[in-house]
């Protein structure tokens, strides 16, 4: 049953099923903080094309040099689980009631993440990332992205368009890979001190609108 249960779990993190719902959405571009100063984004998602779904979010951007930031993202999903999840959850098929939903977060989530930009239009991001499933099971990945960022000549908006690829690693065993795209637009009067960033990740079978708002701390103007 252990086997069964970790192929099921490595199909839906495959490319090929919908079923899982890795982090979508972004927030970030390729512009880079200056040294010691540091971004703070709390936002939210949701999924309401495959399987309702949402997430809050906390973000800590910190710059270390003049090109180079470090991340780290910590997420909890809630999920209505459909029956395929009430099952891996239960490891019994034959008890499920098809008929029942249930609210709950199907994992905590933390990533860690170098920042290489060039430019501010230009950026290579290269996360390390957990996610730690109710069901007792721990995915690990990485997120190789390309990020390209184009900000208005008064700083008050800027769009970003973000892709990447999701490579997972299950019980130490490849898991696949997930591609996906990410479009973000931050709007303030001053986006060097806050804004608000508009999302919408796109990954196969899942599309996910999100909602942030961004400050920055120690900005030297």
């Amino acid at each position: 049953m252990k086997y069964l249960h970790l192929f099921l779990i490595s199909l839906l993190f495959s490319i090929v099923t919908g079923c899982y719902h890795p982090i979508t959405t972004i927030f970030d571009s390729a512009r880079s903080l200056k040294q010691d100063e540091t971004n703070v984004t709390l936002a939210g998602s949701a999924d309401l094309v495959s399987s309702p779904s949402a997430n809050i979010t906390a973000i800590v951007d910190k710059g270390l040099t003049s090109n180079i930031d470090l991340r780290f993202r910590f997420d909890k999903r809630f999920v209505k689980k459909t029956s395929l999840d009430l099952a891996l959850d239960l490891g019994n098929f034959g008890s499920i009631d098809f008929g029942s939903i249930d609210l709950e977060s199907p994992y905590y989530f933390v990533e860690l993440a170098p920042k290489f930009s060039k430019n501010n239009k230009f950026a290579f991001s290269i996360p390390l990332q957990a996610y730690f499933l109710e069901s007792g099971f721990q995915i690990y990945s990485l997120d190789p992205r390309f990020i390209f960022s184009l900000k208005s000549k008064n700083n008050l908006s800027e769009f970003n368009l973000i892709l990447r690829t999701q490579i997972g690693i299950l019980e130490g065993e490849f898991g696949g890979f997930i591609p996906g795209a990410c479009f973000g637009v931050r709007l303030g009067n001053d986006l060097d001190k806050r804004g608000l960033r508009f999302e919408l990740g796109l990954m196969p079978h899942s599309i996910t609108f999100g909602l942030g708002f961004q400050t920055r701390l120690g900005s030297k103007g």
